[in-house]
């Protein structure tokens, strides 16, 4: 069965360049994005099944300048952070990340393998 993953960004070249990452990673693979918070949550409220891997860049916002996680969080979409690797996390110590696998640009290769596959064999 693939291995579903959501990329959460609005950088393109991210985007590609995390696409090449994934498929070097894993055998069998669906990768899909998103360029916005709107898509994401839209993503992550119809997806009949669960994604496997959501990575999510930490500074993707809402409209009103709302962050990522606080717009989770007011979804009740809180579970899909157990499934969650957390691009580029804040250093000013926001608890609410505390627990979510994270990783700062920029990483090395055998870095970010490890933690997708962390996430994904956790989950």
């Amino acid at each position: 069965m693939a291995v579903r993953v959501l990329i959460a960004d609005d950088d393109l070249d991210t985007h590609q360049f995390l696409h090449d990452i994934i498929e070097i990673n894993f055998k069998d693979v669906k990768i899909e994005r998103a360029l916005s918070h709107k898509i994401f949550i839209e993503k992550i409220s119809t997806a009949e099944d669960p994604y496997n891997l959501i990575l999510l860049d930490y500074y993707l916002e809402g409209d009103n300048g709302e962050d990522i996680i606080s717009l989770i969080q007011k979804n009740k979409y809180q579970d899909v952070l157990e499934r969650t690797v957390l691009m580029n996390p804040t250093e000013n110590g926001d608890e609410r990340i505390k627990n979510i696998a994270q990783i700062k640009k920029p990483f090395s290769l055998d870095d970010f393998s490890n933690i997708i596959k962390q996430v994904c064999v956790e989950n």
